[in-house]
């Protein structure tokens, strides 16, 4: 159990939780992964646009307003000749990405 990632297997393995007992393997747990572009957000012209627009340094995406900002700012930005998105987020059509929306 000690390979999986220790809220997944209180999640979905332990019963009572928070004890020894296991009763599922977590081998598939609800979780969505975040990355950005670490090269962008280093380049001096993008933060300075960023924090004249916002008042704050450009930093890794956080949640919320700090990440919705993040990406409007990025959204149909042109970057190495390339238009680029603001966010993408993996996950399902059905039932838990209704709650994205």
């Amino acid at each position: 159990m000690t390979d999986f990632m220790p809220a997944t297997v209180l999640g979905y393995s332990e019963w009572p939780k928070n004890t020894p007992n296991y009763w599922a393997l977590p081998a598939m747990g609800d979780s969505v992964g975040w990355t950005y572009r670490k090269d962008w957000f280093n380049r001096p012209e993008i933060k300075a646009e960023f924090k004249t627009k916002y008042k704050r340094d450009l930093a890794h995406p956080r949640p919320g307003d700090e990440f919705k900002q993040v990406a409007e700012f990025f959204q149909n930005r042109t970057i190495d000749g390339k238009k680029v998105y603001g966010a993408y987020i993996f996950t399902e059509r059905g039932s838990k990405a209704l709650r994205w929306a």
